[in-house]
């Protein structure tokens, strides 16, 4: 929460928009917030929130890039960290594993894609470092 803004540079503006025009094509042509793009001046903090079954509030870093490793940071009731998840950057292009539910403290639902675009639903056991 008290991280400092941290500005979006114009190389970085340029490639995702890219990403974007790739997935929606015109996306770039057109006005960006009408397919739900950003046209923030700065990184926000916070990409994604998730409770899991064991009512410990998890809140995913908001990545700068897709090759960086993604961070949830988890938070028991009381507002106490209880631990952080990295999931690490894709080993190859096209390969990218996603946390889609929070079960327990050590247990996760992953989505993995592979380079050549299968993907298959996973259940991980988190391990402690």
């Amino acid at each position: 929460p008290n991280d400092p803004e941290e500005r979006i540079t114009r190389a970085q503006r340029e490639r995702r928009m890219r990403v974007l025009d790739s997935m929606n094509p015109g996306f770039a042509a057109g006005d960006p917030r009408k397919f739900g793009g950003s046209v923030a001046e700065t990184w926000p903090s916070i990409a994604m929130i998730s409770v899991g079954r064991d009512s410990i509030l998890w809140i995913k870093d908001y990545p700068r890039s897709t090759e960086s490793p993604s961070r949830w940071v988890g938070y028991s009731v009381n507002g106490a960290s209880v631990g952080a998840v990295v999931v690490p950057a894709p080993a190859a292009p096209g390969d990218q594993i996603a946390i889609i539910r929070f079960l327990s403290r050590d247990t996760v639902v992953t989505l993995r894609t592979t380079p050549d675009g299968v993907r298959y639903v996973e259940l991980r056991l988190l391990e402690a470092r």
